[in-house]
């Protein structure tokens, strides 16, 4: 696919792409007044994580949606970019957390790699010697609490306080000072997708 092309595409708006996402989170609207149990936050934020994916595969320009709820940007070595964004839909439980890898070509901002993941939970490593109980009380103060042991058992997720930006960024700040208890700190990925090598592969 040649560079005009990719800018005409841009021209129409990356938000067309996120039309999909659009669906998704109103007809889980919808859709809850039938459902005798609601579905997860974790469920909800699934569900809509195969529709920004496809949408940055078919896109492949950084994100500009009236979604995004918060964004920071900051610099990268060689002109590239890499910004955090909370996409933020209709519902409390309808929000993603977005890392976008991109450069600048003719003064877009082309995406190497999107990972998709969980705003308001990370994966906790413990220690040694250290229990989910005493990782759980430690960490009430900082407004977090475990959700569930890790499918390997080798360590919790912690649900945060909120989903915003500054909140992430201070559980995990919080969460690593517990070193006694916390030996490393990820976060909960949903997927990830790398649209440039992909498209390369492609052609």
């Amino acid at each position: 696919m040649s560079f005009a092309h990719r800018l005409k595409i841009f021209a129409v708006g990356f938000t067309v792409g996120l039309v999909i996402l659009f669906v998704v989170l109103n007809k889980r609207q919808g859709e809850r007044k039938e459902l005798t149990a609601p579905p997860t936050a974790e469920a909800v934020q699934r569900e809509a994580v195969p529709g920004v994916l496809e949408a940055y595969r078919e896109r492949r320009v950084a994100m500009d949606s009236k979604f995004i709820a918060e964004q920071h940007r900051k610099p990268l070595p060689g002109k590239a970019w890499m910004r955090i964004l909370i996409l933020r839909g209709m519902d409390p439980e309808q929000v993603l957390r977005i890392e976008e890898y991109t450069h600048e070509e003719s003064g877009v901002d082309l995406v190497d790699r999107v990972v998709v993941m969980a705003p308001d939970r990370v994966e906790v490593t413990l220690t040694a010697d250290a229990t989910p109980s005493e990782l759980a009380q430690a960490a009430q103060p900082l407004g977090c609490h475990l959700l569930a042991k890790t499918p390997d058992g080798a360590g919790v997720i912690v649900g945060l306080g909120g989903s915003s930006l500054d909140d992430y960024a201070q559980a995990v700040e919080g969460l690593q000072a517990l070193d006694q208890l916390v030996a490393g700190v990820q976060p909960v990925i949903y997927g990830e997708a790398e649209p440039f090598k992909e498209d390369q592969q492609k052609d």
